[in-house]
């Protein structure tokens, strides 16, 4: 790895070798850097360079990453409370951070300092994340784990099967069955859409309710009304608003001789 920004960036450690990598097999290394006063640019810029030693190719990789003033840390109540329908929880105090969680109305979080207008939180399981304080309240007590957050780290979309019955039809309707399952629950809505080829029609798009169930899988989509010609088929599955799956084919239907 090499520093891309002029002064201020101290690498550690800036080259691994990582031996023998199988197909399909996956290495994780960790560069170790730290930043200095002297660096006065508002962004990280940092290369990554790949050489395969056997094939004698290489491969390049840019990583820009934006710089903050250091906020200083004032102590914080020990719990908050999210009084807003939703509050984003990020990695760092600021909005351009990536987002890592989810935390709903009424969920109760540790928290473990004031960073400006961040409130630094405990998320369980060695994570931390930072929510706006203006989402949050004072709890009437002391917060011993989270409840009420939906990490990003460990959400899997949700998987999709599609029983299908041929990719043509003569029939008013396509047969359309299949099951949508989630490591969680399957929220919101198990939708999915015909969309027609042509330009002039309008797409036709229906629903399966399936909001605030517990369940873990949906089965039993309903049929589609098939148009004559080609038309895309789009099954999309939410596990919450964040985090969803789609499937996506074309049928045809055969237009009778008159």
């Amino acid at each position: 790895m090499r520093n891309a920004s002029g002064d201020g960036v101290i690498i550690s450690k800036s080259r691994f070798e990582l031996g023998r990598v199988a197909p399909g097999e996956t290495k994780t290394v960790e560069f170790p850097f730290e930043l200095t006063p002297a660096m006065t640019s508002d962004e990280l810029v940092l290369e990554v360079l790949m050489y395969d030693a056997t094939l004698g190719t290489t491969a390049r990789e840019r990583l820009q990453f934006p710089v903050r003033p250091v906020v200083p840390r004032t102590d914080a109540p020990a719990g908050v409370e999210v009084k807003v329908r939703r509050s984003r929880v990020r990695s760092g105090a600021s909005a351009s951070n990536p987002q890592v969680a989810t935390a709903r109305r009424g969920a109760t979080l540790p928290a473990l300092g004031t960073f400006g207008p961040w409130i630094k939180v405990d998320l369980g399981a060695g994570e931390t994340g930072f929510v706006p304080a203006k989402s949050v309240g004072r709890t009437s007590g002391a917060v011993r784990k989270p409840t009420g957050v939906q990490p990003f780290w460990n959400s899997t979309p949700p998987a999709i099967t599609v029983d299908l019955a041929g990719l043509s039809t003569q029939a008013a309707v396509y047969p359309l069955a299949g099951t949508v399952t989630s490591e969680t629950r399957v929220e919101g809505r198990v939708r999915h859409r015909l969309q027609p080829r042509r330009q002039d029609r309008r797409a036709q798009v229906l629903y399966l309710s399936n909001r605030g169930a517990r369940t873990r899988n949906r089965s039993g989509l309903q049929g589609h009304p098939a148009v004559a010609g080609t038309s895309q088929v789009v099954v999309v599955a939410r596990e919450n608003t964040e985090v969803q799956a789609l499937e996506r084919f074309f049928i045809y239907r055969e237009t009778q001789a008159p």
